[in-house]
């Protein structure tokens, strides 16, 4: 989305500048022109009143020197297109006395001036350096004039052409060159990525939330700041979260209160089974009574999950294998550890001990031996690896549901109902991270906490 909005900012605003650049060169031009005829304007007005007190006209020609200057023509010049726009301005200057009228005279007329008079030598200087060779000038610009016809008092009729100086064209005054375009564009390329940010920083922070809120429900709540629509947005993500702590720790709560009560009724159950007098009989009911006992013991686990209050702490990770590996060997088990790695996360230390300390075990009691692992290679991962006959590809996932038990590998001689590795994943997101498990290319199977970079 960011980056949606940020081609959208940019190419909306260098189009909205060249745009406003655009029109402002065409007003520009437009207030040049209006300007040069009201100066043409005065012109007429101060011609028309010395003409007016002369008792006859001079010859036809330039009136002054200069390029600008005006020119007397004769009355019988082929005149242009008329020109409505002046001609209605002359006649508000000069008034109902005077008949003007004013034309848009052809090139022709606007460049037959005479030449300028070739400057006089100095006989005492020496001769100039000869002329370079021909190069066929620039053709100059066309330049732009009008032709205006006066009627004064007593019936004369006089003809003059006004030179404006070479005709505006379209490129005069744009000012959209690559430089200036490239330098828009950089303008506008750094605001629209700000403000691409800026609008999409609440969607990341909710994003953000709604990840963290997945692996801890009791992380702090957003701050509810920032525009309406994303102070509302963040006041729903909070009450969402509220309502789904809440439904997790009724169920928890309904879950310990089951299986806590159920002990006291198991318990008198085991002693009257201890009463059966049939050998056989009394040692399978005992057996589905320790199964029971064991169901009722991790469903209690599962239960204080949730109420846990451990805070987070930053945890060295090479001491907490050493650990585990040290009370693993003084019970007689094998454990090694693959090395060092110098990891330091955060995370609720007792609760990743126990994670690992579940997983460790089940991996003795399937395989004989294990290996505790961790490295920080693209995410802090710790492993728990074994060389047991592993799980089926296609339960792999299977596994991680709740009193779900693989027979062709688990049999019930080694206990277990089904929610070990549940309550492992449990204890896992408890801690911040995420268990995958996998088999390993030479055998056995590997469980691994993953948690975030920069965790």
């Amino acid at each position: 989305m960011a980056s949606q909005v940020f081609l959208i900012l940019l190419v909306g605003i260098v189009l909205s500048a060249a745009l406003a650049l655009a029109a402002a060169g065409l007003e520009q031009r437009q207030a040049e022109q209006r300007l040069r005829f009201q100066r043409l304007a005065d012109r007429v007005v101060d011609l028309t009143a010395l003409l007016e007190a002369q008792p006859s006209f001079p010859p036809p020609g330039p009136l002054a020197a200069g390029p600008e200057s005006p020119r007397l023509v004769g009355a019988d010049l082929p005149a242009g297109a008329p020109d409505p726009a002046l001609t209605e301005r002359l006649g508000r200057r000069l008034g109902s006395r005077y008949a003007v009228e004013a034309f848009l005279p052809d090139d022709r007329a606007c460049r037959d001036r005479p030449p300028p008079p070739p400057p006089e030598h100095d006989r005492s200087a020496p001769p100039p350096p000869p002329p370079p060779p021909l190069v066929s000038p620039p053709r100059p610009p066309a330049p732009d004039c009008r032709l205006v016809r006066v009627t004064l008092t007593g019936g004369r009729r006089v003809a003059l052409v006004f030179p404006l100086g070479p005709k505006a064209q379209a490129n005069d005054h744009a000012p959209l060159t690559p430089i200036y375009l490239l330098i828009l564009s950089l303008a506008a390329a750094i605001l629209a990525y700000l403000v691409a940010r800026m609008a999409t920083a609440p969607l990341r922070r909710l994003s953000n939330a709604a990840t963290a809120l997945g692996r801890d429900l009791d992380r702090t709540p957003l701050v509810v700041e920032g525009p309406l629509e994303v102070r509302h947005a963040a006041a729903a993500f909070n009450l969402m979260q509220a309502r789904l702590k809440s439904h997790v720790i009724e169920r928890t709560q309904m879950l310990a209160a089951i299986t806590h009560d159920l002990q006291t009724p198991m318990t008198r159950l085991r002693l009257r089974l201890e009463r059966v007098k049939d050998r056989a009989l009394r040692d399978q009911l005992l057996a589905d009574h320790a199964d029971m006992q064991a169901l009722i013991r991790d469903g209690l686990d599962l239960a204080r999950l949730s109420d846990e209050g451990e805070a987070l702490a930053d945890l060295d990770v090479d001491s907490l294998l050493q650990t585990l590996r040290d009370d693993a060997v003084a019970d007689g088990r094998s454990v090694s550890i693959g090395g060092q790695s110098g990891l330091v996360i955060r995370t609720r230390p007792q609760t990743l001990r126990r994670c690992l300390g579940n997983l460790l075990d089940n991996a003795l009691k399937y395989a004989g031996s294990a290996e505790l692992s961790a490295s920080d290679e693209g995410a802090p991962t710790l492993a728990v690896s074994d060389s047991g006959p592993g799980i089926p590809p296609d339960k792999l996932d299977a596994v991680l549901q709740p009193f779900r038990r693989l027979e062709e590998s688990r049999s019930r001689d080694t206990g277990g109902v089904g929610l070990g590795l549940t309550i492992a994943k449990s204890m896992a997101e408890r801690a911040g991270a995420e268990l995958r498990i996998e088999n390993r290319s030479e055998g056995g199977l590997r469980c691994s906490l993953v948690f975030p970079v920069g965790r």
